[in-house]
């Protein structure tokens, strides 16, 4: 699925997290240039790039899904991982009727 493929890439947790105030240009430098690629994909579609990226943030257990079955494979790293997940979901969800907004100027 584009949409979602689109928002794993561009709106990765440690993108979101490092670039507060860059995110947002970027997706919409992103989805514009996808558009021009592929136009036949529908603007609703490329509209819920940052929805779907969001959702599944939200609902996604992974990496920290593994540490029950296994404990000692839960490492610094990987638990640092797991919380921006969380916290970018946050701040994509904060931040969605921005993101939204910017993504219908560039699909006019």
């Amino acid at each position: 699925m584009a949409v979602w493929e689109l928002g794993r890439i561009v709106l990765d947790p440690r993108t979101v997290l490092a670039r507060p105030d860059d995110w947002i240009p970027g997706l919409a430098r992103a989805v514009g240039a996808y558009r021009l690629a592929n136009p036949q994909l529908p603007a609703e579609d490329l509209l819920a790039v940052p929805r779907v990226a969001a959702g599944y943030l939200a609902c996604s257990v992974s990496p920290l899904s593994e540490p029950p079955d296994n404990p000692a494979s839960l490492t610094l790293a990987l638990e640092a991982y797991g919380r921006a997940r969380h916290e970018a979901a946050t701040v994509l969800w904060e931040r969605l009727e921005e993101a939204e907004e910017v993504l219908r100027d560039v699909l006019r």
